[in-house]
């Protein structure tokens, strides 16, 4: 994004040729912990949304595809939202509804992957992500 504004195509280069490197690893070695939209699956699955979004040529979909199962069967009806967080520090999970954290952002991420659309309703400048 700041490639795109700033009128800087080789940074632009360099954040797609990260999000290769990282596709090119297995999911199971990206450090994801939990459903989260903060440095969780969610928050996984909004990027390459966008990702996808501003580079249709990169055929990306696949990955998108395979990083929104994680949420989608992340669901566990014994938890108070549906998703429970893992705080690893204290080596916790939690239940909680919020948004960076919580069920709310999970299902904002998901709705977007659900519509192939960017943020309805203009959350994600709280990400710095727009």
């Amino acid at each position: 994004m700041a490639g795109r504004v700033l009128d800087r195509p080789e940074w632009t280069r360099a954040g797609f040729q990260a999000v290769q490197a990282m596709l090119r690893r297995p999911t199971d070695e990206w450090g994801i912990n939990d459903y989260a939209l903060c440095h969780g699956w969610s928050g996984m699955l909004y990027l390459l949304e966008l990702f996808e979004l501003d580079h249709p040529e990169a055929g990306l979909r696949a990955a998108t595809d395979e990083v929104a199962e994680r949420p989608l069967n992340g669901c566990s009806p014994e938890s108070a939202f549906g998703y429970r967080y893992y705080q690893p520090a204290a080596d916790l999970h939690l239940d909680m509804p919020g948004f960076l954290d919580g069920t709310a952002g999970i299902a904002l991420a998901l709705h977007a992957y659900a519509t192939d659309s960017a943020a309805a309703g203009g959350w994600d400048p709280l990400l710095l992500l727009n």
